[in-house]
């Protein structure tokens, strides 16, 4: 973080971008113009940020894939018992009475 005071005039940089468009003089009207604030560096992509949030999208479609496994799990589990008890359903005799 730092701070200071910069002498700016556009015509000054127009003159440096495109000197052939801009035959301005030295000075821009009867005012000085300047920029006078702080500034700041910060990274614009930062990969720790970038690898967390894959981390955490991983996490999220691990997690809805152990959803459908544990369903899945379920509902084969419910189907086995339902299966057997037909079977022994089917299997079954009364006893005789006589």
């Amino acid at each position: 973080m730092g701070g200071g005071v910069s002498e700016v005039d556009n015509a000054s940089i127009y003159r440096l971008l495109w000197p052939q468009l801009c035959r301005a003089s030295q000075h821009v009207g009867p005012f000085q113009v300047f920029q006078a604030g702080g500034h700041f560096a910060a990274p614009v992509f930062d990969l720790t940020l970038w690898r967390r949030y894959r981390s955490a999208q991983i996490g999220v479609e691990a997690g809805r894939a152990q959803e459908v496994t544990v369903r899945e799990e379920s509902v084969m589990l419910v189907v086995s018992q339902y299966l057997g008890s037909q079977r022994r359903r089917r299997t079954w005799k009364p006893p005789n009475r006589a």
